[in-house]
């Protein structure tokens, strides 16, 4: 038997300088690339975090902000009402000045769950007053309260217009009625 030998050994091709040059250029491009990422990667969380605080800040400080807001929302609630009240009486005052009894009789109509909205009257004698009722038994009150007032002979004519009921369960009353002249002197 003769002896064969086989040569496995690749004899060394010459590169060609493209290639020699993309050995050298790739790792560079590739370590330089990598490097941008993780700068562009570790800045991009930082400015992310600095975001966050101050959202978390501006936040905490809504959130204070809105406690002390809804705490002043009673207060403010009465300083509305007063002003408007105020109003309507100014505007009775100013209109008619021979009316301060008729003024001062709207002011008594203190019925719980009942609130003027509106009071108008002209020169003759004639009121317009809105109510606002919380129930139905606020709102038999304040007719109890005219019919009462009608059998004193202090108004007459009293009719009421246009009851509706809200959404949120108060019922809107208009009452129209003449004053009497007792009520004017």
């Amino acid at each position: 038997m003769s002896k064969t030998t086989v040569n496995l050994i690749i004899k060394k091709e010459k590169e060609s300088p493209l290639l020699r040059r993309l050995k050298v250029i790739l790792p560079v491009v590739a370590i330089t690339s990598l490097t941008a990422f993780a700068i562009a990667f570790f800045s991009s969380l930082i400015y992310l975090n600095n975001n966050i605080f101050q959202y978390n800040l501006t936040k905490k400080e809504i959130d204070n902000l809105e406690k002390k807001i809804s705490s002043q929302k009673a207060a403010e609630g009465i300083y509305t009402f007063a002003a408007t009240r105020l109003d309507i009486l100014d505007k009775l005052s100013y209109k008619n000045p021979n009316f301060q009894n008729i003024i001062s009789e709207v002011n008594k109509l203190n019925i719980e769950g009942v609130n003027l909205v509106s009071a108008s009257s002209d020169d003759k004698g004639a009121l317009a007053l809105s109510f606002t009722a919380s129930s139905s038994a606020s709102m038999d009150n304040l007719v109890e309260l005219f019919k009462a007032s009608e059998q004193k002979k202090l108004y007459s004519q009293i009719e009421a217009h246009g009851i509706v009921r809200e959404k949120k369960g108060n019922y809107l009353l208009t009452i129209t009625a003449k004053a009497k002249d007792l009520v004017l002197k």
